[in-house]
């Protein structure tokens, strides 16, 4: 649930903001605060993608399915968004799995080094999937 908390605090920044160039102006900041939480939690996450019967459990929940559902509906709508290019709309997508690849599923390839080395790496990496305009 702490995750959902996070979600949405990133959602309701970017659904304050213009729809278009702002809110793909505002992405990477909110990316960044996003990465900075996860690795923060990096056991939290991990615990979350090992503990299977856990987490089945709580996805059963009516909160996380009702909490959930209002989060992937709200990120769709943004990246389904006319006003925002295609291509950029792809790369927004992107980062989303890479954040959650690197931190959640494959984290614990990374439990070898320091939190702070691939959470650098992450903001580098979407530093390059999201050039800055111009």
């Amino acid at each position: 649930m702490r995750l959902h908390a996070v979600g949405n605090g990133v959602l309701d920044e970017l659904e304050a903001l213009p729809d278009g160039p702002d809110r793909v102006a505002a992405w990477p900041r909110l990316l960044d605060r996003l990465v900075d939480f996860m690795t923060k939690n990096r056991d939290l996450i991990l615990l979350h993608t090992r503990n299977s019967a856990a987490v089945e459990a709580l996805a059963a929940s009516d909160r996380h399915q009702i909490e959930n559902e209002d989060l992937e509906q709200r990120l769709t709508r943004i990246l389904s968004s006319p006003a925002i290019p295609l291509r950029q709309r792809v790369r927004m997508a992107a980062t989303i799995g890479v954040i959650t690849e690197v931190l959640a599923e494959s984290g614990a390839a990374f439990r070898d080094v320091s939190s702070e080395e691939p959470h650098a790496l992450l903001h580098e990496t979407i530093a390059e999937l999201l050039p800055a305009p111009g």
